[in-house]
């Protein structure tokens, strides 16, 4: 389905009077509406765009005696205009002291925001498992916290991207390239992409995984 776009500049710009076209607009069936610097767009499916209904606006009549009106329109493809919002939505800054910003989506899930966290405590062991819990994923990076119970192990593989891993608790031995590394809390270790590498439990232990993939 496509979409008309009508795009008012109002000048000079009086915020009020593109409320006043608006609301007569809405009455016409448009149903979605986004401010600018200089005036408004206004979007309706295109078929049931009408140009005369909108030139014979009285209201457009009404105001372009005081200001200078003029809009052009466009025809656009129907997307998921609330993802595209969401995408280009900025955090607002009020006085360096308090910062506005959108709930949706949030790039790091699964844990508390905003709260000092002890991340291995984010991740319980299992006998006889590797436990994992996404933090983040994307096409740029993933993040993932790791419990290994003794003795377990992922078997050699490997990444597109880099790979670092902060070990939290207790040692793990990391095989990178045929080498192996023993790696204890508190310690990093990177594994290069496409470098072939595997994990050991040579006790049970905690680790937060990171890769960056290449863009």
């Amino acid at each position: 389905m496509f979409y008309t776009e009508l795009t008012f500049h109002i000048s000079p710009y009086v915020e009020d009077i593109a409320d006043a076209i608006i609301a007569e607009l809405g009455d016409l069936g448009y149903d979605s509406f986004s401010y600018s610097d200089d005036g408004f767009k206004a979007y309706i499916p295109s078929k049931n765009f009408n140009e005369e209904q909108v030139k014979s606006l009285e209201i457009l009549s009404f105001f372009q005696s005081l200001y200078t009106i003029t809009w052009e329109k466009a025809e656009i493809e129907n997307q998921d205009w609330n993802k595209i919002w969401e995408e280009n939505f900025t955090p607002i800054l009020v006085q360096d002291r308090i910062l506005v910003r959108a709930g949706f989506h949030p790039t790091i899930k699964n844990i508390e925001h905003e709260k000092v966290v002890d991340l291995a405590g984010e991740v319980q062991y299992m006998p006889g498992q590797v436990v994992s819990k996404t933090l983040a994923q994307n096409e740029a990076v993933s993040v993932t916290l790791f419990a290994f119970a003794k003795g377990e192990e992922i078997s050699t593989h490997d990444s597109e991207g880099d790979a670092m891993v902060t070990v939290l608790e207790g040692t793990g031995e990391f095989t990178v390239g045929g080498i192996k590394h023993q790696v204890k809390a508190g310690e990093v270790l990177v594994m290069p992409a496409k470098i072939p590498h595997a994990v050991y439990a040579v006790e049970a232990f905690k680790m937060l995984l990171t890769v960056v993939f290449p863009q």
